[in-house]
Formats: C-alpha cells, sequence, structure tokens
C-alpha cells in the first residue's frame, strides 16, 4: 500500500513539473493573451458608457436569451456551464492553429462581454453586485481562457514553423495541449461551473 502511494506521489510530483515547464513555455504567450483580454475588457466597458443605450439593449437581449439556462435547476445550469465552457476552451485550443484568428476573437468577445456587464451592473445596481455575481467562478473561469488561448497561440506557432520552417513537432505540442486540456482545464472548468451553479446564488440572494 505504501509503495502504490509512493508511485502515485512520485507520478503525480512528475506531471506537476511537467505542467510547470509547459506553462513557463506559454509565458510570452499568457503575457500577450492577458494584456490583450484586458483591453477588450476596457473596450467594452467604455463602449457601454458611451453607447449606453445600445449597451442595454443587447444585455436585455442577452439576458432574455440566457433565461432559459438561468431558470433551470442548479444541476442543469452546472451541466450547460460545464459543456458549453469546455467546447469553448476546446475551440479556442485546436483553432488556433488557425494563425490564432478564432483565438484573438474569442478573447476579444469574451473581454468586451465581460466590461459591458461589469458597467451596466455597476451602474443599474452597484460594483458589489458584479464581483459577488462574477468573482467566485470568474476568478477561476479567466485564467482558464487566457491559459487556452496562450496554448491556441503556442500551437499556431509550432504549426507555422513546422509548416515554414520545417521546425518543432506539431504532434508532440498537440499531445501536450490534449494532456492540459483533460487533466487540467476541464477539471477546473468543472469547478468554476459548480460554484456559478450552486455558490455564486447564494451571494445574489
Amino acid at each position: 500500500m505504501n509503495l502504490l502511494l509512493k508511485n502515485f506521489n512520485r507520478k503525480i510530483q512528475k506531471e506537476l513539473i511537467s505542467f510547470k515547464d509547459y506553462l513557463f513555455s506559454l509565458k510570452s504567450f499568457i503575457i500577450f493573451s492577458s494584456l490583450f483580454f484586458l483591453v477588450f475588457i476596457l473596450i467594452g466597458y467604455f463602449s457601454a458608457h458611451n453607447f449606453y443605450f445600445m449597451a442595454t439593449n443587447f444585455f436585455d437581449l442577452l439576458a432574455e436569451k440566457l433565461s432559459p439556462i438561468i431558470n433551470l435547476s442548479p444541476v442543469g445550469h452546472f451541466l450547460i456551464i460545464f459543456l458549453n465552457n469546455s467546447l469553448a476552451c476546446f475551440l479556442i485550443i485546436f483553432l488556433g492553429m488557425i494563425f490564432g484568428i478564432f483565438t484573438l476573437f474569442s478573447l476579444a468577445v469574451n473581454g468586451m462581454l465581460i466590461g459591458i456587464v461589469a458597467y451596466i451592473i455597476k451602474t443599474e445596481i452597484s460594483w458589489g453586485a458584479f464581483f459577488l455575481g462574477i468573482m467566485p467562478h470568474g476568478i477561476i473561469e479567466v485564467p482558464i481562457i487566457i491559459i487556452s488561448a496562450a496554448i491556441g497561440f503556442k500551437l499556431a506557432e509550432v504549426l507555422f514553423n513546422k509548416i515554414f520552417k520545417k521546425e518543432k513537432n506539431i504532434i508532440q505540442e498537440i499531445n501536450f495541449a490534449l494532456t492540459v486540456f483533460f487533466k487540467i482545464i476541464l477539471p477546473l472548468l468543472a469547478l468554476a461551473a459548480f460554484i456559478e451553479a450552486f455558490i455564486t446564488p447564494l451571494f445574489l440572494l
């Protein structure tokens, strides 16, 4: 039993070191993704400030589209959020190979949405309501989006080098990406979805 536990601990430690090294290789892409995402949060925020009527109409339309999900049971809410976010991150990563275009688009859209929602909730209710509604799960989801985007950009770079410079091993990079997606991203998205479905509503009562 002790031998099994030691082997298990060694395997976990080895995977953590490998994941740490992989994250380090993403450093420049993580920085770029974070800054790009922040820029579009600010664009969304100030766009809502300058075009408030249009922003509120968009917000109302978004709320109407999401109302069937919001009215689901917590379990249904959890499943929808988890599946939607999992698919989104998968596409951000693997469609990133197409010169990073989809990844850039996804970062821009998600950033603008956060900015618009932040401004409207701050204006209509308070900053407190925004942070209580977003922060508990957003503190997990946002870094996951950033890491997914960074992986997508890394795959785009590797594919570019493979095609034009005959360098890098694209299969190895895809395997790394899949490993991170299934072992790190999916569990964290499940945790974020659980918080959003079961815990966040308690803060908003």
